[in-house]
């Protein structure tokens, strides 16, 4: 499968405080490449008639070198590549990491047992804080819940950029539809 990045600008709504604070990084990021806009909102209401801009205060939206991949894509290649090299894959759980000399020594994995090893590589996602903990390291990485929506719109919008609002809400284009997600509140 193609895991072929899919080239579209990204759009960043701010709120009037955030836009002021950001106005100076974005000039100063500017000396490094052109692509990033800072806009009014009244600029980004001009180029996106969908959008409602009540209550923002600008936006930036990148130019080029803005996109995303299709990261299941990404991992299955990655995996095969890794077993033509040699790599063995085991489907198992990590119970304990062995450390000796402030390095890495081995893994006990549930059912296969001990393996000794000199690298450990931490790929655990939200749990990698937890997996951090049994080498006696602390990582703050900790799992947050995610809401994923599907959506479409009657009518055509044109070319829409990955889309984030001051409220944490997050859409991209996928395919004739959309895609959607926010995190609801921490409890």
């Amino acid at each position: 499968k193609n895991i072929a990045r899919d080239h579209q600008n990204f759009l960043s709504c701010l709120t009037r405080d955030a836009n002021d604070n950001l106005i100076s990084e974005i000039r100063d990021f500017r000396d490094f490449t052109q692509t990033v806009l800072d806009w009014s909102p009244d600029d980004l209401a001009g180029r996106f008639a969908w959008l409602n801009t009540d209550g923002l205060g600008g936006g930036t939206l990148g130019l080029t070198n803005e996109g995303w991949f299709d990261p299941e894509a990404l991992l299955h290649g990655l995996r095969r590549k890794a077993i033509s090299l040699g790599v063995r894959y085991v489907r198992d759980e990590v119970v304990g990491i062995e450390v000796g000399s402030g390095n890495v020594a081995g893994v006990r994995l549930s059912a296969a047992g001990d393996i000794a090893c000199d690298i450990v590589v931490n790929a655990a996602g939200p749990a990698a804080g937890n997996i951090a903990r049994l080498a006696g390291c602390e990582l703050p990485v900790h799992p947050r819940k995610r809401t994923t929506f599907v959506f479409d719109c009657r009518t055509d919008i044109g070319p829409t950029p990955l889309t984030v609002d001051v409220s944490g809400v997050a859409f991209r284009p996928e395919g004739k539809q959309f895609i959607a997600i926010v995190s609801p509140p921490e409890d």
